[in-house]
């Protein structure tokens, strides 16, 4: 059996922000939906049949390219144990983004690979509504258009594609042009903040942060940090990143963050890419699996895929990374992760305290 495929999931926030209206829609939606444009991918889309029209629960892109003879078969199975069973899926739209079209009359791109997805997919009971292609211009179905007229296809109108942009620009949502940039966006940046940041967390990490009161006063002063400050100065971002690297404040502050509303996420998310840019790999294992996390809630698994691989290569030991990292390959739905953090578990209660200490965090500038 070949590894695991390369899988970025990602679900709507708001589930009737796409419906499947027809194949120009979809085609303009996936980027947007998606993070990034795809580019040699075959795209999963996992709609609510039931509605109508049909809702999007879930999308995922795999990558095309792979040497390996098993790889349709891993996919399949990855897309119908990922998608289909956890998801609650009840039919499947499959698009492959590629640009090799007009080669032969009658030719369908990597149809092998779509083939055995589709029969694997019956087999278990699934719906197939349709199977795209696209090279993100025009539109092909197939096993239709593909016999008839392989070199034309429907094109994906620019009044289908500004319609499109401006619902997800309204919804706070706008690609990049690859995912080589996405990449980008949480990488370590050399710069001269980063340079004072490796200089100040060293001695940061020393600060005495063993008994329950210091810990409950970091995790009170981050979490303010990350939902309430516009821009962080150097010191607050190499305070936040040497407190994370205690596990109980970690913890404690993913506490606070998960149940957090999408806005505040938002906040979280811009200060920790910030953080994940100025921080050298050696102590960036903690803020950046949060920053991960964050994305995840939100419905974004390229980004989140992209922030955890970096995690895991900063310190493949982290228990938590390794945590997140499974959940994101087996498709695990981020509400249940969510649901962890529920009820009425205080953040106190956690470390044996009836309420949390008054604290005061003016020296933290």
């Amino acid at each position: 059996m070949s590894p695991d495929p390369q899988f970025d999931p990602a679900s709507p926030f708001d589930v009737g922000l796409i419906t499947m209206h027809d194949p120009q829609h979809m085609v303009a939606a996936l980027p947007y939906l998606l993070g990034f444009h795809p580019q040699r991918s075959l795209v999963a889309v996992g709609l609510n049949g039931d509605a109508h029209p049909a809702h999007v629960v879930m999308a995922a892109r795999y990558d095309l390219d792979h040497d390996d003879v098993d790889y349709p078969a891993t996919l399949a199975e990855h897309l119908w144990s990922a998608i289909v069973n956890q998801h609650a899926v009840t039919a499947v739209l499959l698009v492959v983004f590629s640009d090799e079209v007009g080669v032969a009359v009658g030719y369908q791109p990597h149809e092998a690979l779509v083939a055995r997805v589709e029969e694997y997919l019956f087999a278990k009971g699934v719906q197939i509504v349709d199977v795209l292609y696209t090279d993100t211009e025009r539109v092909w179905v197939y096993g239709h258009e593909f016999a008839d007229s392989p070199w034309h296809g429907q094109p994906v109108l620019a009044h289908v594609r500004d319609e499109v942009a401006a619902n997800f620009v309204l919804a706070g949502r706008a690609p990049v042009a690859n995912r080589a940039i996405l990449v980008q966006e949480s990488q370590f940046r050399p710069s001269s903040r980063a340079d004072q940041l490796t200089e100040l967390v060293p001695d940061l990490i020393q600060a005495p942060l063993t008994d329950p009161d210091r810990m409950l006063e970091a995790c009170d002063a981050i979490t303010d940090l990350l939902l309430h400050t516009g821009h962080l100065s150097i010191r607050q971002e190499a305070f936040i990143v040497a407190a994370l690297m205690h596990l109980p404040v970690r913890d404690l502050v993913l506490f606070e963050l998960v149940p957090a509303s999408r806005s505040h996420r938002l906040s979280a998310i811009e200060r920790l890419t910030q953080i994940a840019q100025d921080t050298p790999d050696i102590y960036a294992a903690n803020s950046v699996t949060l920053l991960a996390i964050l994305h995840w809630l939100i419905g974004d698994g390229a980004r989140a895929n992209v922030a955890i691989a970096r995690a895991r290569a900063a310190e493949p030991e982290c228990s938590m990374a390794q945590l997140i990292e499974t959940a994101l390959l087996c498709g695990m739905p981020s509400e249940q992760f969510t649901n962890l953090f529920g009820g009425a578990v205080s953040k106190e209660s956690c470390l044996g305290l009836a309420s949390a200490p008054a604290h005061d965090n003016s020296d933290i500038q």
